[in-house]
C-alpha cells in the first residue's frame, strides 16, 4: 500500500491530485503554529472581545458601550454627550464645544479621565482661568440615561426614583449604610429591612456598587 504523502495522494482509478508544494507546506506550518500560540496565550480564543469597556484605561481606548458625560456650566455647547473612546476631562470640553470667553485650565487638573455618569462643569477662577469641577449627573437623568445608581454615595432622595422605592425605605437604606459601613453587594440590601429578594429584584437593574469593604455583620 502506498503511504499517504503530503503532496500528492492517489486512489485506485484516479489521476494523482497534488495537495501541497514544499514551499505552501512550509507557510501551512509556520500560519498553524502561530494560531496555536495566539490561542494558548488567550484563551478567549475564538470569541475576541474588541471593545472592552475600562473607566481605568488609557485616553483613546475604545469601550463596548457609550460613556455618558454631562458637560455645563462655561462651556458653549452645554448639554449631555456620549464617548465610544474613553476621554480626557479636556476633551470632554472640547466635544461641548470648549469654554467661553476664551478660558483656559490647568494642564495638570484637565487630563484626568472621566467615567460614565460624570457631571463636568466649567468655572470661572480669576482672571481668565477656569477649572472642572465634576460630580455625578443628576439621578433622575441617569435613570433615563439608564446608568445604574451607586448605593454607596447615592442619598434618599436619589434612590428614590427606583421601582418599588419609597423615601422611608431609601431613608433606611441610607442609615443601615452609616450605621454599617458601605456596601459590598446590591444583595447586601437584602440586611435593610423591607427590602426582599422580590423587590430587590426589580431595582438591581438601577443599581451598582463601586469597589469597597464588605458590610460588617449585623
Amino acid at each position: 500500500m502506498m503511504p499517504l504523502s503530503w503532496t500528492r495522494w492517489k486512489i485506485e482509478g484516479c489521476p494523482p491530485l497534488k495537495i501541497f508544494r514544499k514551499d505552501q507546506q512550509a507557510i501551512v506550518l509556520l500560519v498553524g503554529f502561530i494560531i496555536m500560540t495566539v490561542c494558548s496565550l488567550k484563551p478567549s480564543c475564538g470569541r475576541l472581545s474588541f471593545f472592552q469597556k475600562d473607566a481605568g484605561a488609557d485616553p483613546g481606548k475604545q469601550v463596548r458601550e457609550a460613556l455618558i458625560l454631562e458637560v455645563d456650566g462655561l462651556v458653549k455647547k452645554p448639554g449631555i454627550y456620549p464617548f465610544y473612546v474613553i476621554p480626557t476631562r479636556l476633551e470632554a470640553i472640547r466635544q461641548a464645544g470648549g469654554p467661553v470667553d476664551g478660558l483656559v485650565f490647568e494642564p495638570s487638573r484637565s487630563t484626568y479621565l472621566s467615567t460614565t455618569g460624570d457631571r463636568l462643569t466649567v468655572v470661572k477662577r480669576a482672571s481668565r482661568k477656569a477649572r472642572i469641577v465634576v460630580t455625578r449627573i443628576d439621578a433622575a437623568k441617569r435613570f433615563v440615561l439608564n446608568i445604574p445608581l451607586d448605593i454607596n454615595s447615592s442619598d434618599a432622595e436619589s434612590l428614590d426614583i427606583l421601582p418599588g422605592a419609597g423615601r422611608r425605605l431609601t431613608e433606611r437604606v441610607v442609615e443601615f449604610r452609616k450605621k454599617y459601613g458601605r456596601f459590598h453587594t446590591v444583595d447586601d440590601l437584602l440586611q435593610v429591612q423591607g427590602i426582599g429578594r422580590k423587590k430587590l429584584e426589580k431595582m438591581r437593574p438601577y443599581l451598582t456598587v463601586n469597589h469597597s469593604s464588605p458590610i460588617k455583620p449585623g
